[in-house]
C-alpha cells in the first residue's frame, strides 16, 4: 500500500483533468472505502446525477451525499497543491449555490489544509454549516492504493487486533465492571482502541463517549470508525460555543471537523430512539445538552458511558465535566472512566474545600468513579515484554553565569556588536538546552513554556544564540526551531508538525509551545522534551513526558531535559532551594507517580537518608549535568533534595526505625524516645494510630521489620517473659519493687499486674496463673513459708520452730511467729493447711504438755517431782521446765495447777525440803524420844543431822510458824551434847 502523497502523484497532470478525476475518485471510490466518509454517508452522487439537481450545469456543487440520519450534504472537491491556500473567491460560488432549503449542510473536501483568511471567516460565518475534509484527514492512517489504476484491486485493511496488554485490560474491565469503574493506561499504550473493544465485548447498543476537546473528539471518531468490528451509526454532539478554551489549547472550530455535529435536543432524542447500534461522541462541555435531552424525553439509559481523559472530571462538581458523574443527569447501566493520569485530591484539600462549601470529586472516591478495574502505569509499560514505551532519563543541565562568561572569553560563544540582549539566566538556559541536544544527540525535541509569548521569543532567541555558538560547541546538523500555539491555523500547525517528522540525516528540529501539544495532538516520534519555563500541573507534565517515551524505530530512551540557571552562591543548599529547581522537583514527582521503579528507587534512597547512609543517583534515571567547577558538595545537596522532595518523610522515619531495630533487637520504641536526634517514639505511635489508613504495602514493610502494632501487648509479653526468667533464677515471685532487668522495670510491672488483676483480659490472667503466679505478696510469702515449715518438720519431727530459725535461707522463725499473731485473720483454708501439718498455734501450751508428760514419767521412775535443774530427758530440759512452773506459779491456769498438784508437784523446793526434814525429825523423836540428832546422822535415807543443823543456824530468818512447830515438837535449838552417829 502507498501513502497519500504517493497516491495523489498518480493523478493526471492537467488541472482540469485532475479536478475531474478527483471528483470521480471521491464519488465512486473514496466515499465507499474511507471509514470517516462511509461511516457517515449511505449514498453519494455526482451533482448532475442527483435526482433533485436544481441545474444540469456545475456552478459550484460537485457532489451530493445523503448521510445515515437522512440529511442531505452538498460537497465541493478541491484538488490543490499541499502548500496552497484556498481563497474566498474559489468557494463563493459553492457557498452561494448550495445555500438552498433542500441542502442541510455542506462539506468542503480539499487536498490542502490551507484556507485563506477571508475564506475561513466566510465558512465559519455560514448559517448553514460547512464541514471540511482536508489534507490532515487524507493523512490520517489509511492504506491508500498504489495508483488510480489500482482502485479496483483494493483490499481494505482489517481492524487492528488488541495486543496482549490490551486484551488483559479488556478482560479485567468487562469481567469486573458493575455500575462504575476506572481504566488507567499510560499515554501511548492504546487506550482508545481498548475502550472501543470493551464497548463491543459488553455488546453496548447505545454508547456515549465523552472527550474534553473538539480535537480529541475528531481523532476519536476517526479511530472508532477505522477500527470498528461492529457496525454502528454515530452522532457528534458539540459546538464551538460549548468549548471553553484553556491557555494555549488548540482552537478547533466545528467547521474544521470532517463530520456534522449538533447540540439540538430533539435531534439527539430521535437518534437515541433508533434501533441500530449507536454511539454519541460528545465533548464534556456539551454533555448538559444530552442531560437536557433525557430531562425532556423518555429515553432508555445508555448501556455504557466511556469518559475519556477522565481526570478532567475530577475537581469542582458544579462544572460541566461533572455532568457524567450524576446518574440522574446522564442515566447509564455502566460508566467507565479512562485516563493515563488520575487526579487525586489529598484529604486536607478536600476538607478545606468542604469547609468553604465547595464540593470536589477525587478519583480515589469509588462512590463517584468506581474502583480501578485495570491499571497500566508508565513504569509497567516500560518494563513490559516487549516494551510498550521506551525508558527515559531526566537530564538536569545546570549552567551558571560564570560558565556563560567563560564561553565568551574562550570564544565558544561569539559576542555580537550589540552584546547579548538576553539576561544571564536566558543565556544559561539556552546554553543548557544546546548542551543537552549535543551531548545526548537529540534530533526531535518539543520545548514547553509557561506562556505562548515566551515560547515564541525563546524559539527566536535560541536560533540567534545558536548561530553565535562556536562550531565545535554547536550540535551537529542543521537546527530548525519553530513555535506553535493553539491560535495558529490548522494548516500552519500541521505543516510544522509534519516538518518535525520529516527530518533527514543529522538535522534537528525543535518545536516550542506553551501547552497546545500536551493532549490530543498526534505528534511525530520524539527524542525528548524540554521544560524551559515552570510548568505547574503534574498532569500536564505527565502528558508532555508521554510524548518523549513513545516507541519508534532505533529509539532506546526518551530524554527529558530541564535546563536550570545556577544562582551565584557559595552555599549548595541555597542554590538547590532556589525557585530555579522547582521544575525539577515537579517533574520528578510527576514521574514517580507513574513509574513504580523510579518510586521504589527514590524510596530506598529516602530510607538510606534515615539510616545516615551514602546516597547516589549515578546510573539511575536522574542525571545531573553541571560544570566541573560546581563541586561535589553541590551534587550531594542536589541528590538529597531530589530524594526529599520526591518521597514522603515516612521513608526517612522507616529507615530510622530500621536502625533502631538493628541496634536494640526489637521495635519497641518508647512513646517519647529520641533516636539519632529524632523523636522516633512519636512517629512509631502515629503509625499505630494510623493503622486503618496505612497502605497495605506500608503495613507489610512494618510487619516484616517486626513492628509492634499493640505496644501494650508487646510490653506485657516482655514483662511476662522476664517474670518467668526471674522465677527460674530466684525460685519465687517476690520481685522487689525497684527491680529492673534489661531496661525493663520488672518490679513495677509485677505491681501493675496485681493491681489490674480483676480488670485484665482473661487470656493474660490465665497465662500468669498457668505459671503459678501468686497475685498478692502475702500469698507469695505464705507459699514460701509453708514450704520451709514442711522442710523443718521433715528435719525435726515437729513444727516448734525457734524464733531465729532459718531454713534454706528463709527466716522461718520470724514467719511462724507472725502467723501466730495473725491466727484470727487467716483464712480457714490456710488454717487447715497448718493444722494438717501439725502447726503449734500456742507453743507454750505445747511445751507445757510435753513437760508435764515428762514430769509424770519422772515421778513414776523416781517417786517424786523434785527434778534437778540440769536434768534432761530425751533432749527435753525437764529441770528447766520445772523451774519455769515454779517461777510462774501465780500465772499458771488453775487447771494446770491442779494437775500438777495432783501429781505431787513441788512448787517451792525449799519448803518441800523443810517439810520433809520436819517429818523425818518427828519420826526420829517418835523412835528415839527426843530431837537430839547427831549432826551427820542420816535417818531413813535423809540427811537429818545436816537439816537440824541448818534449822538452828537459820532461826533468826525462819518464820514464826515454823519456829512454833519445832518448839511444839521439843526441838533443841542449842545442841546440848554432840552425839556422833554410830
Amino acid at each position: 500500500m502507498a501513502t497519500f502523497e504517493q497516491f495523489r502523484s498518480t493523478f493526471p497532470a492537467g488541472s482540469n483533468d485532475k479536478g475531474e478525476s478527483f471528483e470521480v475518485f471521491l464519488c465512486e471510490w473514496l466515499f465507499k472505502h474511507h471509514p470517516t466518509l462511509n461511516s457517515q454517508f449511505k449514498k453519494v452522487w455526482r451533482f448532475s446525477d442527483w435526482p433533485n439537481a436544481w441545474s444540469q450545469k456545475d456552478i459550484g456543487t460537485d457532489l451530493i451525499a445523503e448521510d445515515h440520519h437522512g440529511k442531505i450534504c452538498a460537497i465541493q472537491a478541491k484538488f490543490y497543491k499541499e502548500q496552497s491556500a484556498i481563497p474566498k473567491s474559489h468557494i463563493d460560488s459553492f457557498l452561494s449555490d448550495s445555500n438552498r432549503a433542500v441542502i442541510d449542510y455542506r462539506l468542503l473536501i480539499a487536498t490542502t489544509d490551507g484556507i485563506g483568511k477571508n475564506a475561513d471567516v466566510t465558512i465559519k460565518g455560514q448559517e448553514k454549516k460547512v464541514q471540511s475534509f482536508t489534507l490532515k484527514d487524507f493523512l490520517e492512517p489509511f492504506d491508500w492504493p498504489e495508483s488510480l489504476e489500482a482502485l479496483d484491486n483494493y483490499t481494505p485493511r482489517k481492524p487492528h487486533k488488541p495486543r496482549p496488554h490490551q486484551l488483559k485490560a479488556i478482560e479485567n474491565v468487562t469481567s469486573k465492571i458493575r455500575s462504575r469503574g476506572q481504566l488507567i493506561m499510560a499515554c501511548g499504550t492504546g487506550k482508545t482502541l481498548t475502550g472501543q473493544r470493551i464497548a463491543e465485548k459488553l455488546e453496548s447498543k447505545t454508547t456515549l463517549v465523552l472527550l474534553p476537546s473538539l480535537l480529541l473528539l475528531s481523532k476519536t471518531v476517526n479511530d472508532w470508525v477505522s477500527e470498528r468490528e461492529t457496525d454502528f451509526i454515530f452522532l457528534p454532539v458539540c459546538s464551538d460555543k460549548s468549548v471553553t478554551k484553556k491557555t494555549d489549547e488548540i482552537a478547533v472550530s466545528d467547521s474544521e471537523l470532517s463530520f456534522r455535529s449538533t447540540t439540538d435536543v430533539l435531534e439527539i432524542a430521535r437518534f437515541l430512539k433508533r434501533p441500530e447500534n449507536k454511539v454519541i461522541f460528545s465533548t464534556y462541555q456539551s454533555s448538559p445538552q444530552i442531560a437536557e435531552t433525557f430531562r425532556q424525553h423518555e429515553l432508555k439509559p445508555f448501556d455504557l458511558i466511556l469518559a475519556d481523559e477522565a481526570h478532567r472530571c475530577a475537581g469542582k462538581v458544579s462544572s460541566e465535566y461533572s455532568t457524567v458523574l450524576d446518574e440522574h443527569l446522564l442515566p447509564a447501566e455502566r460508566r467507565l472512566f479512562m485516563t493515563a493520569t488520575p487526579r487525586i485530591y489529598k484529604a486536607h484539600v478536600r476538607k478545606r474545600t468542604k469547609d468553604n462549601d465547595i464540593e470536589i470529586a477525587s478519583m480515589d472516591d469509588e462512590s463517584i468513579f468506581g474502583p480501578v478495574l485495570h491499571q497500566l502505569t508508565f513504569g509497567q509499560a516500560i518494563e513490559n515484554d516487549p516494551p510498550l514505551l521506551t525508558d527515559y532519563r531526566v537530564v538536569v543541565v545546570g549552567v551558571n553565569s560564570e560558565s556563560v562568561k567563560e564561553m565568551v572569553e574562550e570564544r565558544a560563544l561569539v559576542k555580537t556588536e550589540d552584546g547579548f540582549e538576553d539576561d544571564a539566566r536566558s543565556l544559561a538556559i539556552q546554553v543548557g538546552l544546546a548542551k543537552a541536544i549535543r551531548d545526548y544527540d537529540l534530533n526531535r525535541v518539543i520545548t514547553f513554556h509557561s506562556r505562548i509569548k515566551q515560547a515564541q521569543n525563546f524559539a527566536k532567541s535560541f536560533t540567534d544564540f545558536h548561530e553565535n555558538l562556536k562550531e565545535d560547541e554547536r550540535p551537529t546538523g542543521k537546527i530548525t526551531y519553530q513555535h506553535v500555539s493553539g491560535e495558529m491555523s490548522t494548516s500552519e500547525r500541521s505543516n510544522k508538525l509534519r516538518a518535525l517528522g520529516a527530518l533527514e540525516n543529522e538535522d534537528r528540529y525543535l518545536l516550542a509551545n506553551a501547552r497546545c501539544l500536551s493532549e490530543g495532538v498526534d505528534v511525530p516520534a520524539l527524542d525528548g522534551v524540554a521544560f524551559v519555563d515552570p510548568k505547574r500541573s503534574e498532569i500536564d507534565i505527565t502528558q508532555a513526558v508521554g510524548r518523549a517515551i513513545r516507541l519508534s524505530d532505533g529509539k532506546e530512551v526518551g530524554t527529558i531535559v530541564i535546563p536550570v540557571f545556577l544562582s551565584e552562591s557559595d552555599d549548595p543548599d541555597e542554590i538547590i532551594s532556589s525557585s530555579e529547581f522547582d521544575q525539577v522537583w515537579k517533574v520528578v514527582n510527576a514521574l514517580r507517580s507513574h513509574d513504580e521503579a523510579l518510586g521504589e528507587m527514590l524510596d530506598e534512597l529516602r530510607v538510606k537518608l534515615g539510616r545516615k547512609q551514602k546516597l547516589s543517583l549515578k546510573g539511575g534515571k536522574i542525571v545531573l549535568d553541571v560544570h566541573q567547577t560546581v563541586g561535589d558538595a553541590f551534587v550531594k545537596a542536589f541528590e538529597v533534595k531530589v530524594v526529599e522532595t520526591s518521597t514522603e518523610s515516612w521513608e526517612f522515619w522507616f529507615g530510622l526505625l530500621q536502625d533502631f531495630c538493628e541496634q536494640n533487637g526489637n521495635c519497641l520504641v518508647k512513646q517519647r524516645q529520641n533516636f539519632n536526634g529524632f523523636n522516633l517514639g512519636y512517629w512509631v505511635a502515629s503509625q499505630r494510630s494510623l493503622l486503618t489508613s496505612l497502605t497495605d504495602e506500608r503495613k507489610k514493610r512494618l510487619d516484616e521489620l517486626g513492628f509492634v502494632w499493640d505496644a501494650v501487648s508487646a510490653n506485657w509479653q516482655r514483662g511476662f517473659t522476664a517474670l518467668k526468667a526471674y522465677k527460674e533464677q530466684h525460685g519465687d515471685w517476690l520481685v522487689p519493687k525497684n527491680y529492673k532487668v534489661d531496661g525493663l522495670d520488672l518490679g513495677q510491672w509485677v505491681q501493675t499486674q496485681k493491681t489490674a488483676r480483676n480488670s485484665m483480659p482473661r487470656e493474660r490472667k490465665d497465662h500468669l496463673e498457668g505459671i503459678g503466679f501468686i497475685w498478692d505478696a502475702l500469698g507469695e510469702k505464705w507459699a514460701k513459708g509453708l514450704s520451709a515449715l514442711e522442710e523443718y518438720k521433715n528435719q525435726h519431727g515437729d513444727c516448734l520452730v525457734p524464733n531465729g530459725a532459718i531454713v534454706n535461707g528463709y527466716k522461718l522463725g520470724g514467719w511462724v511467729a507472725e502467723l501466730r499473731k495473725q491466727k484470727r485473720s487467716l483464712s480457714p483454708e490456710r488454717k487447715e493447711q497448718l493444722d494438717n501439718l501439725g502447726f503449734v498455734w500456742d507453743p507454750y501450751s505445747e511445751q507445757w504438755e510435753k513437760g508435764f508428760d515428762f514430769l509424770k514419767a519422772y515421778k513414776e521412775l523416781n517417786g517424786d517431782c523434785v527434778v534437778a535443774q540440769a536434768h534432761i530427758v530425751d533432749g527435753f530440759k525437764l529441770g528447766r521446765w520445772v523451774g519455769v512452773q515454779r517461777r510462774t506459779e501465780e500465772k499458771i491456769p488453775r487447771e494446770r495447777k491442779l494437775r500438777l498438784d495432783d501429781l505431787g508437784f513441788v512448787w517451792d523446793v525449799l519448803r518441800d525440803q523443810w517439810e520433809k526434814g520436819f517429818s523425818v525429825l518427828r519420826s526420829y523423836k517418835e523412835q528415839n524420844g527426843d530431837c537430839l540428832v547427831p549432826y551427820n546422822l542420816k535417818f531413813g535415807g535423809f540427811n537429818l543431822g545436816s537439816w537440824v543443823g541448818n534449822q538452828r543456824s537459820s532461826r533468826d530468818e525462819m518464820s514464826i510458824e515454823r519456829v512454833q512447830r519445832l518448839d511444839d515438837l521439843g526441838f533443841a535449838w542449842v545442841a546440848r551434847k554432840k552425839v556422833q552417829a554410830s
